[in-house]
This record gives structure tokens, sequence and C-alpha cells, in this order.
């Protein structure tokens, strides 16, 4: 790419230089001085590859010179009077040394040089460097731009990338707190009752750990994690509440976000009265490549602490992996949360 664009510095100028020639001896009618014509051409050529280079390191140094708050309008004036006088002084003085070497090497005076012809090959040099420099300065522009854009999609990207890590990391500290609550309990009541806890505490808590560098987890897995921490959650809470489950096997190797179901249940026992004289039934289901778990709304009256990151931790997840974001509905009976499924082939395009 690299060559390409080296290759094009060159080409690109030659041809405006001869385009440029070309006009200038239709406009003046020197089409009958043909040595002329094979002299002009080879030294528009030239000086329009001096200007085309000129423009691009005029470009560069007013850049560097004036900082990124300096309007670009400002930046402009400067350039074009740095071009116009580089173009000027640039082709007069190459003018001079063609009439030195016609006057003293071929012995051809004519007429010399005098204040016209300056005047003359300055409105030529003028036209023909604003000309080139104004294509060279948009493209530079251009370039810039795209640079800025692209540095501005990748800050951006680290940006969502960071604050991704951070929703993850946010689930443990909850977990952790009541779950080691949890088994203290039992330790004082049943050491082999105790012993199992901590192992499928130790098995939910390394899932999570395992998890929290990836984007999404198939249901499967999260089904499977489920089935242990729905027994940590019985020791917690006994016959406070029911699971059902009704999960169509197709879907099972869709994508969710890690830890989304430990998330809806938990908030679902967080939020609602689960007593064994009033049972919370808690219901997960597939739906039309959604996923859905919703509970009888039975709301504690004293809301227990808050960290505040529970549906809004999930619904910024998903809106971080470019997905529609989850439905929750809330009705007199009843709380819901929908999910969307993603397939293999929408995972793939998120993770790339």
């Amino acid at each position: 790419m690299k060559k390409v664009s080296n290759i094009l510095r060159v080409v690109i100028p030659i041809l405006i230089g001869v385009t440029m020639f070309t006009l200038f001896v239709l406009i003046t009618g020197l089409r009958e001085r043909s040595g002329f014509s094979l002299f002009g051409f080879l030294w528009f050529a030239i000086m329009a590859s001096i200007f085309w280079e000129g423009s691009r390191l005029i470009s560069k140094k007013i850049d560097r010179k004036f900082s990124s708050k300096t309007s670009l309008a400002k930046k402009l004036v400067w350039q074009l009077i740095a071009l116009i006088c580089f173009g000027i002084i640039t082709f007069n003085a190459s003018y001079l040394l063609i009439r030195l070497h016609e006057i003293y090497i071929q012995g051809n005076t004519g007429n010399g040089f005098d204040i016209t012809q300056f005047v003359s090959m300055s409105a030529i040099a003028t036209f023909l460097v604003l000309a080139i420099g104004g294509l060279q300065m948009s493209v530079f522009y251009f370039l810039q731009w795209q640079k800025s854009q692209i540095e501005a999609e990748r800050l951006q990207k680290e940006q969502t990338e960071a604050r991704f890590q951070n929703l993850k990391h946010q689930i443990s500290p909850h977990f952790l707190f009541n779950n080691l609550n949890t088994l203290n309990s039992l330790i004082h009541e049943s050491a082999e009752v105790a012993s199992k806890f901590l192992a499928l505490f130790a098995e939910v808590y390394r899932y999570s750990l395992q998890q929290r560098d990836e984007e999404v987890v198939t249901l499967e897995s999260e089904l499977e994690m489920l089935e242990s921490y729905l027994y940590l959650l019985k020791k917690r809470f006994e016959n406070a509440f029911t699971v059902e489950i009704a999960i169509d096997k197709t879907t099972k190797r869709s994508y969710i976000p890690p830890m989304a179901l430990q998330l809806l249940v938990e908030n679902a026992l967080k939020h609602n009265i689960a007593e064994s004289f009033q049972p919370l039934t808690i219901a997960i289901r597939t739906q039309d490549q959604t996923l859905i778990v919703e509970n009888n709304l039975q709301i504690r009256k004293e809301k227990k602490p808050s960290t505040q990151i529970g549906l809004s931790n999930l619904t910024e997840r998903y809106r971080l992996l470019g997905q529609p974001l989850p439905e929750i509905k809330k009705t007199a009976e009843c709380f819901s949360v929908t999910l969307p499924l993603l397939t293999i082939g929408e995972y793939e395009l998120v993770h790339h």
C-alpha cells in the first residue's frame, strides 16, 4: 500500500503538470514552437512535482506549528500565503535559469528577463501552485480526517471494552457476600452440608471467574451453572421459592452474557417476598429465540440494600454488544425480563 502511495505521489503531479502545460500552450498559441513545447512539457512536469512535494511539506509544517485548537480557516490562510510565495519564487527561479541557459549557452538573447515576464511567470506560477496545492491540501486534510476518525473509533472501542470489563466485574462482590454468610451459618449446623455447599459455591464462583473475560457464553453452560447456583439458594431460602425451567433443546447452543441467569434469579429474590408461607415462583423458558425469566410479583415493603447494578448492568452489556436490549415488563401480577438469544453467526460478528 505504501509503495502504491509513493508511485501516486510521483505520477499525479506529473500528469497535472503535463495537463497544465497543454492548456497553457493552447491558450497562448505556442503550438508552432515544437521545441519549446517538448521542453515545456518536461519543465511543467518537474515544477508540478516540486509544487506537490512543497505543498505537502508546507501543510505538515503549518499543521505542526499551530495547535489543534487553531481554526482550520487560519491554517488554510497561512498555507495559501506560504504556497503562493513558494510557487512564485520557485517558478521564476526556474524560468530565470532557463533564460540564462538560452542567453549564455545557446546565444539566444531574446528579450532578456524583464518585469513583464516576471509578472507573467508569477501569474502562471500562482495558478499552477494553487491548482496543485489545493488538490494536495485536500488529500492531506482528508487523510488527517480519516486518521482522526480511525483513532476516535479505536479509543471508543477501548473505552467500550473497559466499560464492559467493569460491568462484568461488578457481579462478584454481591454474589460472594451472600453465599459466604450462608456458608457461615451452615458450618454450625452440618459439616457435611457445609462441605457440599462449599464445593458447589467454589464451582459457581470458578465459573464466574472463568467466564469474566468472555462477552457471551452458551445458554447450555449457563443452565449447568444455574443448577449449582439454585442449590446454594435453596440453602439460603429453603422452601421460600421454586424454579420452573422449560428450555427448547435447539436453543441451548445460543449465547447470552455470562452470569445473566444468576443475576435475574437473584434479582427476583432480592426485590420480592420469598417465604415458605408465601413462596416466590420463578419461571425460565425459551420462546422465539428469546429467553424469558418471570416471577409472580410480591414486592417487599422494605427494600434490601442494593448496588443498583442488576438489570441496568445486563442491559448495558447487551447495548455494548450491539444487540437488541432486554425487554422488561411489569404488570400487577407478574414481572418478566426477556433476553435476546444470540446465534453463532451473530456472536462471531460481535466477537470480531
